[in-house]
């Protein structure tokens, strides 16, 4: 298999598209909890 260096930049843009979107999606939930606790202690 030779050695595709475009392949291999687009392979770790993709993954690091992933790793991004799972954090904001991690921080997306956190910031309803947030929300959803600030909400019940009026």
């Amino acid at each position: 298999m030779p050695f595709n260096p475009i392949l291999l930049i687009g392979y770790s843009l993709q993954q690091q598209t992933c790793i991004e979107n799972k954090i904001f999606i991690q921080m997306d939930s956190l910031h309803v909890s947030l929300l959803v606790l600030a909400e019940t202690k009026k």
